[in-house]
């Protein structure tokens, strides 16, 4: 996912609206976030969150401050998960 430049907004939420099909090992959703937007990849891993099946409502909101900020996507599994997000990023300076 694109990270944003959060440096200049004093609040900032990530929100997804999720739909996951079951799956043995869900898909999990990383808040990350990073002094130097990908040059030297140094991403740090704020928050972790696990997708549950059916629909979910994540806000995810850091507790440190970095001058980027993304989201990250993975899955353990061997075989693909289906996931359907809608993702707001919403900020206030």
């Amino acid at each position: 996912m694109t990270d944003v430049n959060v440096s200049s907004l004093n609040t900032w939420t990530w929100f997804l609206y999720t739909t996951a099909a079951d799956a043995t090992t869900p898909p999990v959703v990383r808040l990350q976030i990073s002094p130097d937007d990908n040059n030297l990849n140094l991403w740090y891993t704020d928050t972790t969150t696990t997708i549950s099946s059916g629909t979910t409502l994540i806000p995810l909101v850091s507790g440190n401050f970095l001058k980027y900020s993304r989201l990250y996507f993975t899955n353990d599994a061997t075989a693909a998960v289906t996931l359907n997000t809608n993702v707001w990023f919403n900020g206030q300076g």
